[in-house]
C-alpha cells in the first residue's frame, strides 16, 4: 500500500503565492491571481518586484537549477538559494521575498486552517482506500504494478475558483495540491486530482513514456502534451471514477476536463481509451501511433 505523507511548508507556500503572482510560466493559476490582486491591493512596488521576480525566475526554471525546489525541501531555504542564483540575485530575491511576505500572511493566517483539516483527512487510511479501483485501472491500463510508494503532498494555497496539482517539479517522491480554499466535502474530487498527478509522476513512466519516444522520435514536447492528453481524459473529470469507468460524455462543458485543451479533443481521446479501460487492455503502439496523429505529430 502506498503512504501518503501529507505536508504544510510557510516557505513553500510563500514561494507559490510569489512564483504564481509573477506569472514566469504559462501553468500559472491567473483564477488565483485575480483573487488575490482584488483582495489584497498591491502596491506599485510589490508589482515591480514581481515583475523582477519573473525575469529572475526564467532563468532558473527547471532541473538541477530549479528555483522552487529548495523552498519545498529545507526548512531554512536561503542558503542552498544563494548556491543556485549567486550574490547578486540572491540579494533581490530576499527582498521580494521580504516585500511581498505581509501580503501573503494576510493570507496564510486563514488558509493554514484549512490546510492542516485537509492534512489530516489525506491521513486518514479511508482517504488510500477508496482509490483502490483507480489504482488498479491505471496500472492496467499503463502497464504497470499498482502505486505502492510513499508520497510526499505538499498542501498550498489555493482560491474558490480553482484547484489543481502539480508533480516532478520536486523530485520523484512529491506532488503538490492546491486546496486551502476547497472544502472539506470535496475529497473525492481532490482525491482525483492526487491521482491525476501519480500518473505524471509514477504510471506513465514504465510503458507508454517509452512508446512515446519511440513515435515521437523523444520529442519532449510533444510526449508532454500527449500525456496531458490522456490524463485529462482519466481524471480528475473524466472516465475513471472511485468505482467505476463511466461512458463518454459529449456534453461537458469547455473547462470540465482541462482549462487549456479543448473538450472536443479530449472527448476524442476518451472514445480511443474506452475500450482499453473497459477491456483492461494496456497500452500500446497502436494507440500511441494514433496518439501522435490525433496530436498533429507524424514520424
Amino acid at each position: 500500500m502506498p503512504k501518503f505523507r501529507p505536508k504544510i511548508s510557510r516557505y513553500a507556500n510563500l514561494y507559490f503565492f510569489i512564483q504564481n503572482l509573477s506569472e514566469w510560466h504559462f501553468s500559472n493559476r491567473k483564477k488565483h491571481n485575480k483573487e488575490w490582486r482584488n483582495e489584497l491591493a498591491f502596491s506599485e512596488k510589490v508589482e515591480l518586484c514581481l515583475q523582477e521576480f519573473k525575469e529572475i525566475h526564467k532563468k532558473y526554471s527547471f532541473g538541477d537549477e530549479y528555483l522552487g525546489r529548495p523552498f519545498f525541501l529545507y526548512d531554512n531555504p536561503w542558503s542552498m538559494i544563494k548556491t543556485i542564483v549567486g550574490e547578486d540575485d540572491y540579494v533581490k530575491i530576499k527582498n521580494i521575498f521580504s516585500t511581498l511576505e505581509p501580503y501573503f500572511n494576510t493570507l496564510y493566517i486563514k488558509d493554514e486552517i484549512i490546510l492542516k483539516k485537509w492534512a489530516i483527512l489525506i491521513s486518514e487510511p479511508e482517504f488510500l482506500e477508496k482509490a483502490s479501483f483507480i489504482n488498479e485501472t491505471l496500472a492496467s491500463f499503463y502497464g504497470c504494478s499498482l502505486y505502492n510508494e510513499d508520497c510526499t503532498i505538499y498542501l498550498l494555497l489555493s482560491t474558490k475558483e480553482k484547484n489543481g496539482g502539480t508533480s516532478g517539479t520536486i523530485n520523484d517522491h512529491s506532488v503538490t495540491l492546491e486546496l486551502s480554499q476547497i472544502s472539506l466535502e470535496s475529497k473525492g474530487q481532490v482525491l482525483k486530482v492526487l491521482w491525476h498527478e501519480l500518473i505524471h509522476l509514477y504510471f506513465r513512466n514504465n510503458t507508454f513514456y517509452p512508446l512515446l519516444e519511440k513515435y515521437t522520435d523523444n520529442n519532449l514536447e510533444a510526449m508532454g502534451k500527449i500525456d496531458e492528453l490522456i490524463a485529462s481524459s482519466l481524471l480528475p473529470n473524466g472516465l475513471l471514477k472511485e468505482n467505476t469507468i463511466t461512458l463518454v460524455n459529449e456534453s461537458k462543458t469547455p473547462e470540465t476536463f482541462n482549462a487549456r485543451i479543448i473538450s472536443d479533443k479530449i472527448i476524442f481521446i476518451q472514445k480511443l481509451i474506452y475500450p482499453y479501460l473497459k477491456e483492461k487492455r494496456t497500452v500500446d503502439a497502436k494507440l500511441v501511433e494514433k496518439l501522435c496523429v490525433i496530436y498533429g505529430y507524424n514520424k
